[in-house]
C-alpha cells in the first residue's frame, strides 16, 4: 500500500516528539485519509556505551477505531567499538482481529523481544 506522509519532529536533550499526518488512505485502509501518529522517544546515555531508549507512540486511524492503536519499546544497547548489540521489549495494544495476518490470521502485534546486533563503518 502507497501512503504519503508528512510529518514534523521537535527534540530538547534526549527526548524527541514526532507527528506524522496521512494526506492519503493510511496503508491501504479506505476512508483513512488524515490519520496521524503521534511518538516520543528518548535515548538515555548511561554511560560505558549503554543507551537506554523508550518509546511510545499512538496510531489513530480515522473512520476505523478498531485499527488505532497504542506501541511501546523499551530498549538497551551497548556499544562494543562501532559495533552494537541491542535487546528490545516491543509491544502494542493493537485490535487482534483488525491486526491478523491475512496468511494465517495470526496477531501481529504480540509483545516480543527483538535482538539486534549493528556494526557502523
Amino acid at each position: 500500500a502507497n501512503t504519503f506522509e508528512l510529518y514534523a519532529a521537535v527534540s530538547f536533550g534526549p527526548v524527541t516528539a514526532k507527528y506524522s499526518h496521512s494526506t492519503t488512505a493510511l496503508f491501504g485502509n479506505a476512508g483513512s485519509k488524515n490519520s496521524g501518529y503521534f511518538d516520543l522517544t528518548a535515548n538515555f546515555d548511561l554511560g560505558n556505551g549503554i543507551t537506554l531508549s523508550p518509546h511510545v507512540g499512538h496510531q489513530t486511524l480515522k473512520h476505523l477505531a478498531a485499527g488505532s492503536y497504542t506501541d511501546y519499546s523499551l530498549t538497551l544497547a551497548k556499544d562494543f567499538s562501532g559495533l552494537v548489540l541491542s535487546g528490545a521489549v516491543v509491544g502494542t495494544d493493537a485490535d487482534k482481529t483488525f491486526n491478523a495476518s491475512p496468511a494465517n490470521g495470526n496477531f501481529l502485534g504480540k509483545t516480543t523481544l527483538v535482538v539486534g546486533l549493528k556494526k557502523t563503518f
